[in-house]
């Protein structure tokens, strides 16, 4: 399928991870500036990217609990700008200064609904392996709407030193499914949105086309029947 023949969600989803040329992000942007529930995404997107750049700090960030109301009261009160699409997806992707722990291995999850976007992190403590987690104290996952079946979830996953990574699980029957790598404050970031239907995911992070990685961030890890765990995904 062509990107022009896309839907929209995949072509949200092909936006935010750049894989777009010029004239399809110009299409991209009036199709957000156009849609409530994608302005909202965007938003969130943007939020959380705004959040790490002015807390030095990852284990200090947690999701305002008036969160979802304060970027729908936003959006409602914000008009896009259609005359200079490109400057409004620059705004989005622009470099901004983020400090991160030195770490080989870890990973987030983010999840988004079409009504509100929302946050799941996997917190766990493990000092071992120097983890920074991303989350606040209370509680690990913002989740305000039952109204999709469907959700898409951010994968996350930090690694200085690997070629590629994508993400397999049950949802993607175990194929895997490559995640971008973008530079952020000189820090090698891997991340990709997928759709996910609602209920319990088993899935793992595949570096390098060879070597399987349980997610160390992952609350439920569990066997797999071939020595490797498995990380346990709860939607």
């Amino acid at each position: 399928m062509s990107k022009e023949n896309l839907k929209k969600d995949e072509l949200f989803r092909l936006f935010l991870d750049g894989e777009l040329d010029d004239e399809q992000e110009s299409r991209a942007l009036h199709m957000i500036a156009d849609d409530p529930e994608l302005r909202s995404m965007l938003h969130f997107e943007r939020t959380l990217t705004q959040s790490f750049a002015s807390d030095p700090n990852p284990e200090s960030f947690a999701v305002p609990e008036n969160f979802s109301s304060s970027v729908m009261n936003r959006i409602s009160s914000e008009h896009e700008n259609k005359k200079r699409p490109s400057k409004i997806g620059m705004s989005l992707f622009e470099p901004r200064k983020v400090t991160l722990r030195p770490i080989y291995a870890a990973a987030a999850v983010i999840l988004f609904t079409f009504s509100f976007g929302y946050l799941l992190l996997n917190e766990q403590d493990r000092s071992e392996s120097d983890i920074a987690s991303m989350v606040g104290e209370d509680q690990s996952v913002q989740l305000v709407s039952e109204q999709e079946s469907e959700v898409w979830i951010r994968f996350v996953y930090f690694d200085e030193n690997a070629e590629s990574i994508a993400v397999a699980g049950d949802f993607s029957d175990w194929d895997p499914v490559n995640l971008s790598r973008e530079i952020i404050y000189d820090k090698i970031v891997w991340t990709g949105m997928i759709p996910v239907v609602r209920g319990e995911h088993d899935y793992m992070f595949v570096k390098d086309g060879e070597e399987w990685l349980t997610d160390p961030l992952a609350d439920v890890q569990r066997d797999d029947g071939f020595g490797n765990k498995n990380a346990v995904l709860f939607i």
